[in-house]
């Protein structure tokens, strides 16, 4: 299986310019059919506390999304902003080949650091699904410094994790 990381320079709170690139990214990288794609946390929007912003034209982007798995006949990982209720959720989406979804994973571990959770409150469970001859569990930025959840993950079956972050600035030692 060919796996590919795709990073674009995140346009703030700007949906479509950030579909685009990433549609310009895709057209260039050509992935292979059967590949694993996948895009940074938060591609859509950046990494934002505006839970309004960072889920505008949510709709549209999922839909383009799942546009581009199915163009180039791959599964496609996102990391994106939804509504959840009064709140938002830190999520990532993969799309498969045909356009549907196979996975939708919350992000366990909010950045305590930043009070994340106030706007993207935790998920309540690990996420695997099956791609490529893996069994692939997604899992978003902080949630690296927390081992037991990867524990979870391979008691489910996990051979693959597949880690997406959105590190907008230099990050000090």
């Amino acid at each position: 299986m060919e796996l590919l990381g795709l990073q674009t320079d995140i346009a703030w709170h700007d949906p479509a310019a950030n579909l685009a690139a990433i549609s310009a990214l895709m057209e260039a990288a050509r992935p292979a059919p059967g590949a694993l794609v996948v895009l940074p946390e938060m591609c859509a929007s950046g990494f934002s506390r505006d839970v309004s912003g960072a889920t505008a034209g949510l709709a549209e982007t999922e839909a383009g999304l799942a546009l581009q798995a199915k163009k180039h006949g791959i599964a496609l990982m996102a990391g994106l902003a939804v509504s959840a209720g009064s709140c938002g959720a830190n999520e990532s989406v993969t799309w498969g080949p045909d356009g549907r979804e196979l996975a939708r994973y919350r992000k366990l571990q909010p950045f305590s650091m930043a009070s994340e959770a106030e706007s993207y409150p935790a998920g309540h469970r690990v996420v695997t699904f099956e791609w490529g001859g893996f069994t692939i569990a997604p899992f978003i930025c902080y949630d690296l410094r927390f081992p037991e959840v990867f524990r979870a993950a391979v008691d489910k079956g996990a051979e693959l994790f597949a880690v997406i972050g959105n590190w907008p600035n230099r990050r000090h030692q």
